[in-house]
């Protein structure tokens, strides 16, 4: 656009020039002067003909410029963005002719018989593709490690390679690590996960402990409700899978005070109490589902886990339990909902609700399952020397028979760990006071660790997850005999 502009204004006779900035900073020019014209080469290997390197040895700014051209040219056409027009033209114009005290630079005027600034053109920020594209749009997906929509800044025929390469070294200059193209795209899909997940979820990547303290577990001002379902099984949209129990507790966020709580289980169905019974329907659906490796193999073990018969709680119909928790939620200002698995949770919730007719709202929420393996264990492993994270550690390992650590994020082993009270493990109320008492410690101990920097192997976390969601979803499914 530079290039064509300049062209229809100046004439077949012109001269053209393509001037590079040299400006460097992190946050809004993090590519150095030699990787612009490097760059900028491989996009518009024609168009950057008109690069004059004796005029770009030096850094120049606006004035001098024109100074030095003026030894050649009468007749000045500058091409810019139409953000900067005016700006250019109107400081041309005052130093146009200018002398002695007033001239542009001490010793150095310029006098053009025409200056003019013209626009490269207006951009549409809500076009789709290259024409929407801005360095503010570019540095965002570089810093999101979103190729696909830095892919979209640059011109076709740059490559894939040239794309990552650049985007690369964007990242450098913003003072972020390098990433390689398959970790781009599992980024990208990760993000787009969370998203889908639960749009209220709170981003958990990315940050320093510092600024998850100052972010993410800053609750001034907001509701907590700790909250845990128990279900039939994992599939809400199977009638006899059903909610067999739900508890949550709200807390002042700035005092930390109790201010409610409920805790209710769930009548069965009539279609649950048929899977109950060998040889229903239901019965034979169920067990056509069974896996060698599952450890619940029918549902009477599924409810003796829970607790299910155990007279702890008021028996109410699922409906009901479902109206009495997004209620008991809409009580409070500024709620945020707090679970382990917090995802699991959210999506029975909503799947059993629409089934009722009822639609669950978006909330905020907080997963500690994902706060526990993005930072509370990135955290234990970065720490040397702690005894008191040394024996939570010890707790959770476990080890491969080749010598590979695996370090447990369940609810009760967490609890374990930290020595909370796990007797009542898989029911409902027993499970939101662990929850308590887990996210506790992990505040507790974020704050007193906050400057241990745990980047390495958080973004390793990271990136492993995504991998996982990456993989899911890109692998074929297998057709059904």
């Amino acid at each position: 656009a530079l290039i064509s502009v300049a062209k229809r204004k100046g004439g077949r006779n012109s001269d053209i020039f393509v001037l590079v900035s040299h400006s460097v900073d992190p946050e809004k020019n993090p590519l150095t002067k030699e990787q612009k014209v490097y760059y900028l080469k491989k996009m518009f290997p024609k168009q950057m003909k008109y690069y004059d390197v004796e005029l770009n040895k030096k850094k120049l700014f606006l004035r001098l410029i024109a100074i030095i051209l003026n030894k050649y040219y009468e007749r000045l056409i500058m091409v810019v963005g139409s953000d900067r027009v005016r700006e250019f033209q109107t400081e041309l114009d005052k130093f146009n002719g200018a002398t002695g005290d007033d001239a542009p630079l001490k010793g150095a005027s310029y006098n053009y018989k025409e200056i003019e600034v013209v626009s490269a053109g207006e951009r549409d920020p809500d076009a789709e593709g290259i024409s929407g594209m801005s360095a503010s749009k570019m540095r965002a997906a570089a810093t999101d490690g979103d190729l696909k929509s830095f892919k979209s800044g640059v011109p076709r025929g740059f490559g894939a390679r040239n794309t990552i390469d650049m985007m690369n070294d964007v990242r450098k200059g913003m003072g972020l690590d390098s990433l390689k193209r398959n970790e781009s795209l599992m980024l990208k899909t990760y993000t787009k996960f969370k998203k889908e997940i639960s749009e209220g979820t709170t981003k958990l990547y990315g940050l320093s402990i510092k600024e998850l303290l100052d972010s993410v577990l800053n609750f001034k001002g907001k509701t907590l409700i700790y909250f845990d379902t128990e279900t039939m099984g994992l599939t809400p949209k199977k009638d006899y899978l059903q909610l067999t129990e739900i508890a949550a507790i709200a807390f002042d966020g700035s005092t930390f005070k109790e201010i409610d709580k409920i805790d209710y289980k769930v009548n069965l169905l009539q279609v649950t109490k048929d899977v109950l019974k060998p040889g229903t329907p239901e019965r034979i659906n169920w067990d056509s589902h069974v896996k060698a490796s599952d450890k619940m193999k029918t549902p009477q073990q599924i409810l003796k886990m829970t607790r299910y018969g155990s007279k702890t709680a008021d028996f109410i119909k699922e409906v009901h339990a479902l109206k009495v928790f997004f209620e008991f939620i809409g009580k409070f200002t500024n709620p945020v909902l707090i679970a382990h698995n917090a995802p699991f949770d959210l999506k029975y919730l909503g799947v059993r609700a629409k089934k009722y007719g009822i639609t669950m709202k978006k909330y905020e929420t907080l997963d500690t399952l994902e706060l526990n393996k993005m930072y509370f264990i990135p955290l234990l492993k970065s720490v040397e020397g702690s005894k008191e994270l040394d024996v939570i550690l010890k707790s959770l390992s476990t080890y491969t028979t080749t010598g590979k650590r695996k370090v447990s994020s369940t609810l009760g082993n967490l609890s374990t760990a930290m020595k909370i009270d796990v007797k009542g493990w898989h029911n409902a109320l027993a499970d939101v006071e662990m929850l308590m008492g887990v996210l506790a410690k992990m505040v507790e101990m974020f704050k007193k660790y906050q400057d241990v920097d745990i980047s390495k192997l958080h973004r390793g976390e990271v990136l492993r997850v995504a991998k996982g969601r990456h993989k899911r979803k890109h692998t074929p499914k297998r057709k059904k005999k």
